[in-house]
């Protein structure tokens, strides 16, 4: 926690966001527009906080995770702050507060959303793979990364490299039915990317039993 926290500091708060997000805009990170409702962002940021929280991480990927969900909760406090949203959409500036202050962004997390608990997320993942929701993220991280398999399987919630197989029969479906274009980074992808790819460690999901609070989990209340 300690380095990750002091590799945060010496890094600008948006060469941070490039670094784990692959943009500088923070409604880019969490995929939104400016004219995003607080209902919506407070969504966003609850869908893409599961996929980056610390806890999903393997024990050697702690700290990068941390580092990634640091930055992603500091993104929050901007954009669920009428003010500090403000200043942002103005001048594209965040408050230096924002940017220097040292705060428990995990005890933020859960008294943002305290009914979640680690079973809620597992059961959110059991029911999210293989629904509309997850197809439809698919087609705009296919999109987003213009085909690049890597990189959609590092953005898709609650993807692993065991997806793999799965979303590229999906995706070949998709073009098919013209869904989709033809990116050359997936039509061509060389065998020896592939085998890379499945060689690389994931961030891994333990599946736990269902929680009562699942529905506020999924924000239907909001």
């Amino acid at each position: 926690m300690a380095a990750a926290i002091f590799l945060l500091e010496k890094m600008s708060f948006f060469e941070t966001l490039e670094t784990h997000f692959g943009t500088r805009d923070l409604y880019e990170v969490l995929r939104l527009t400016k004219a995003a409702s607080e209902s919506e962002v407070k969504r966003a940021y609850r869908k893409k906080s599961l996929e980056v929280h610390p806890d999903r991480a393997k024990e050697e990927d702690k700290a990068t995770a941390t580092e990634k969900f640091q930055c992603l909760s500091r993104v929050y406090s901007v954009l669920s702050d009428q003010d500090k949203r403000a200043l942002y959409d103005e001048s594209g500036e965040v408050d230096d507060d924002v940017v220097v202050q040292e705060r428990d962004w995990d005890a933020y997390w859960r008294l943002l959303f305290q009914k979640i608990t680690v079973e809620d997320i597992a059961e959110f993942e059991k029911n999210y793979k293989g629904s509309d929701e997850e197809v439809n993220d698919l087609k705009s991280a296919y999109l987003d990364y213009q085909g690049d398999m890597d990189t959609i399987l590092e953005n898709v919630l609650c993807a692993t490299a065991d997806d793999d197989e799965r979303f590229r029969g999906i995706i070949e479906e998709l073009i098919s039915k013209e869904d989709l274009p033809k990116f050359p980074a997936f039509v061509n992808e060389s065998k020896k990317k592939k085998k890379a790819r499945k060689q690389k460690v994931r961030i891994y999901f333990s599946l736990s039993p269902l929680s009562n609070d699942l529905e506020a989990f999924l924000g239907k209340s909001l």
